[in-house]
């Protein structure tokens, strides 16, 4: 009986060691993601540089601070702060995946995660047809305006500590 309360102590510990509920409702936290922030734990973004003024950012989130579209807002975020960190004003898209996310425990295993690719360019020139300042996440847009895309995505994120 001592042993199968020890087990649900630490299986009630790791639970919320893993979930960082977001201070504000409708919110998640934004944060470069940790090396044990892998699988479904975890929520934040990833990046890498691809080549001149071209990254891959990576948004996820995992376990109870999953909302909907937060990692599209998360890698579209960081991209916006990468673009103006270029000197650039427009996010040029050129390819973006979406996934699902399982992690196992035990003998189980669950998905509760997901993350969503992201390799863009940063550009001054935006697309003459397809270009968003405003609705960032519309599948139609293949360039969007990097303070615009801050400036709407900033109240869905959260940036404490």
């Amino acid at each position: 009986m001592i042993k199968q309360i020890a087990a649900i102590g630490a299986l009630a510990s790791l639970g919320l060691a893993t979930s960082s509920h977001a201070e504000k409702p409708g919110t998640v936290r934004y944060h470069k993601l940790g090396p044990l922030q892998n699988g479904a734990f975890g929520s934040g973004y990833k990046d890498r540089s691809k080549g001149p003024d071209t990254w891959r950012v990576i948004g996820k989130t995992g376990g109870s601070d999953y909302i909907e579209k937060a990692r599209e807002r998360i890698a579209l975020y960081r991209a916006a702060e990468l673009t103006e960190s270029a000197g650039r004003k427009y996010i040029k898209f050129i390819k973006t995946k979406s996934a699902d996310l399982t992690t196992g425990l035990f003998y189980g295993t669950w998905s509760n995660g997901t993350e969503f690719k992201l390799d863009f360019q940063a550009t001054d020139t935006p697309d003459p047809e397809f270009h968003c300042a405003s609705d960032v996440l519309r599948s139609e847009c293949k360039t969007i305006d990097a303070v615009a895309a801050k400036n709407e995505i900033r109240p869905f994120l959260d940036f404490g500590k």
